[in-house]
């Protein structure tokens, strides 16, 4: 069973948000009138491939059909809500749903068999389908989402779903030349004949960081639980901000080879469809940490890409953190809780099939966070109210997607203060500087 060691370590001292926390806080009413209000669940984002047009580089590839997949862990809630065709669908036919879209590997991957993963358990038999990959998307994917009728109702954005057509190439500014061969399919495949028997050598090139084109189970669930977090902290605090949420995680059928023998069940982590990928979103410090992947937004400005997010704020910390005493600076987000957590979850879900582990531990994790949210009122609002952005998205919410960009941008550059907040900011701040004795 996943572990349940989320209980507080000593006795909880007052909140530790900074007088540099309440700076920045507040100079995001300036920076949105530059970056626009950031909103929730990714609203504005691709419905087929067409609205990926404008996107320099996109490439298109066949996809190889993976049989034995199984449906990990899914939002439900988040699922009914953005396809309409499964509104009406019990949870199991949701999960069908998943399994017959989206069981499916990029192009190139079934070449690192043996040596960045197990083989592939291939289903020849299957219907054709086509992934779609923006510049730069070496280990991810946006695929099209199909009813009944083969009949495009939106599109999923997959991460961890191996090399394909993006595996030869870096592109910057639209100029297309050739990456490491670290980051190749085909160089790795070169490599590993050069190497064999070279044990030592070969153990080196199967821990090659951001190579083998995968998302080990863990990776995934511990991104799940950072994104579900980072919601919450998100929608109840004065900040405005919003994350691309999670929909599913599949559990593949194969695993990620590793050093001396050892692997990892592998997964695919299913996303809200996004376009455009930016770094240095603006956030309140005590929302999380993102050192190494620098903070990534859409360009609609939702927040992405959570496995370098540390969650550093002093409560927080003592629950999710690796040791209160991590030195400024110096987190590792592989050493943390919610990485540690998630991965001896993948393990226990490998061994027991029983989805009930990976929930369960997402609701452990996460009542750590509401309990936090609760005890600060000063800070939080009770229900995150965006009632005007809800209103806007009702009223927009059937404009093809060209148009709907457009307006959107026109709502952003309308509507500067931050939507969700409680109480006037200079009452807030003053609350949280109370809350420091700094006043």
């Amino acid at each position: 069973m996943a572990r349940n060691c989320y209980k507080f370590i000593s006795t909880l001292g007052p909140l530790s948000l900074s007088f540099y926390n309440v700076v920045i806080s507040k100079f995001l009413l300036i920076a949105y009138s530059i970056t626009g209000i950031i909103y929730a669940n990714e609203f504005v984002r691709p419905n087929s491939p067409f609205d990926y047009a404008t996107q320099s580089a996109l490439t298109v590839e066949n996809t190889h059909a993976v049989s034995g997949v199984k449906v990990a862990w899914a939002n439900y809630e988040a699922l009914r809500r953005d396809f309409v065709i499964l509104r009406n669908y019990s949870n199991d036919q949701i999960d069908k749903w998943l399994l017959k879209n989206f069981s499916r590997i990029g192009a190139d991957q079934p070449l690192l068999n043996n040596i960045r993963n197990s083989p592939i358990p291939i289903d020849e038999s299957a219907p054709k389908a086509v992934a779609y990959r923006p510049a730069n998307w070496r280990r991810s994917a946006a695929l099209e989402a199909l009813d009944d009728d083969g009949n495009i109702v939106g599109m999923v954005d997959i991460k961890g779903f191996g090399h394909g057509a993006q595996s030869e190439f870096v592109y910057n500014d639209g100029t297309r030349s050739e990456i490491p061969s670290s980051n190749s399919a085909y160089k790795q495949v070169e490599e590993a004949k050069k190497l064999q028997g070279k044990i030592d050598a070969l153990n080196k090139l199967k821990v090659r960081g951001h190579s083998n084109g995968l998302m080990s189970l863990g990776e995934a669930i511990a991104e799940m639980i950072r994104e579900q977090a980072i919601s919450k902290i998100f929608k109840h605090s004065a900040s405005g901000l919003e994350a691309v949420e999670s929909y599913a995680i599949l559990k593949l059928p194969f695993n990620i080879l590793k050093e001396d023998g050892q692997e990892e069940p592998a997964s695919l982590y299913l996303r809200q469809a996004n376009e455009g990928r930016n770094s240095g979103l603006f956030t309140p410090s005590f929302a999380y940490r993102d050192r190494s992947g620098k903070f990534q937004y859409t360009s609609s400005g939702s927040a992405i890409d959570f496995g370098g997010a540390t969650f550093e704020e002093i409560e927080i910390a003592r629950l999710w953190g690796e040791s209160i005493l991590q030195q400024p600076g110096k987190w590792d987000p592989q050493k943390t809780k919610p990485w540690e957590y998630a991965h001896d979850t993948a393990w226990a879900y490998a061994k027991q099939g029983n989805r009930q582990i990976i929930e369960t531990h997402r609701q452990e994790m996460l009542s750590e966070i509401d309990n936090w949210i609760a005890k600060h009122p000063e800070i939080f609002s009770s229900n995150g109210d965006n009632s005007e952005y809800l209103n806007w998205v009702e009223k927009h919410k059937d404009l093809p997607y060209s148009e709907k960009k457009l307006a959107f941008n026109k709502f952003q550059k309308t509507n500067l203060l931050l939507l969700g907040l409680k109480r006037p900011f200079s009452e807030m701040t003053g609350n949280m500087l109370k809350k420091q004795s700094l006043l």
